[in-house]
């Protein structure tokens, strides 16, 4: 329960910045004959690639920042947890989500390399987002380059489990 109130206040967060207003606003100008205006709009479709650990909060954290942005998003969930993915994606449809704004593509650990690939080469991708071990993030990294993709990595991956046999 502790994770789901922590995964809502992502969804609650990120519709606090809707109601703010994704509007473009005019900045102070550097010089007298310049006009600077902020624009925001939406980048494209965004992949989200989440690890085991904390599957509801990452997912929420993740999807919720893009689809506030406007962004359609392809949740490739670990493959430790991917029925977390699926039930919000079930969830989102049954909230009223249009078809399509959020995506599951569940993966095994023989074919994650294969469909990670795929989604950082694709064209139409807009940006990655990831969060995980340093050497899977570096490999995603150098996939996007080519298109030049938004990559957003959380690095790290300390957060390991050890089998311990007790006697």
């Amino acid at each position: 329960l502790g994770e789901v109130n922590y995964a809502t206040s992502f969804l609650y967060h990120f519709a606090g910045q809707i109601r703010s207003g994704l509007t473009g606003e005019v900045l102070t100008p550097g010089m007298a004959h310049w006009r600077p205006i902020n624009i925001k709009q939406p980048v494209g479709p965004v992949v989200a690639i989440t690890p085991w650990n904390f599957p509801v909060a990452m997912v929420t954290r993740k999807a919720g920042a893009a689809i506030a942005a406007g962004c359609s998003v392809i949740n490739a969930p670990s493959e430790d947890t991917p029925l977390v993915s699926l039930f919000l994606a079930k969830q989102a449809v049954e909230a009223g989500f249009p078809p399509g704004l959020f995506n599951v593509v569940p993966s095994t650990i023989e074919n994650k390399r294969i469909i990670g690939k795929m989604l950082c080469e694709h064209p139409d991708i807009a940006a990655l987002s990831f969060t995980g071990s340093t050497p899977v993030g570096k490999l995603l990294s150098r996939q996007c380059a080519d298109t030049v993709k938004r990559v957003h990595l959380e690095l790290g991956g300390k957060c390991t489990v050890d089998s311990v046999r007790v006697s």
